[in-house]
């Protein structure tokens, strides 16, 4: 597998909150459609892709801070995929407070020559 580069993961995190901006607008829950949406992520599910999230991302403490710190470790180690999933989601979540009202403008205007 190759490297998930710095520019990739951060377009990754830009594609993701404007699909789930999207998809909210169409009715769908924010924090489910994300949640199974970066559960499923091939980022997130497969170890080595885990770590170079890891590596790229502004939130590596989120899941063990906002799920508690036995959500990213067992006796065995570390759990990468747990740890993955925290960085996409807070980054991905991140974004969507950066670009909520302007996007949300976009969409309604984008229903409004829809029209």
């Amino acid at each position: 597998m190759d490297d998930i580069s710095s520019r990739e993961y951060w377009d990754e995190v830009d594609s993701l909150a404007r699909e789930a901006l999207t998809e909210e607008h169409s009715g769908a829950n924010l924090g489910d459609w994300l949640w199974e949406s970066i559960d499923s992520h091939q980022w997130v599910i497969y170890t080595y892709m885990s770590q170079c999230i890891i590596r790229h991302s502004q939130n590596e403490n989120y899941s063990a801070e906002n799920f508690g710190p036995e959500t990213v470790s067992t006796k065995d180690g570390i759990k990468w995929e747990a740890v993955a999933f925290g960085c996409l989601y807070g980054d991905v979540m991140d974004r969507i407070h950066e670009i909520r009202d302007d996007f949300e403008a976009e969409l309604e205007a984008a229903d409004e020559v829809a029209s």
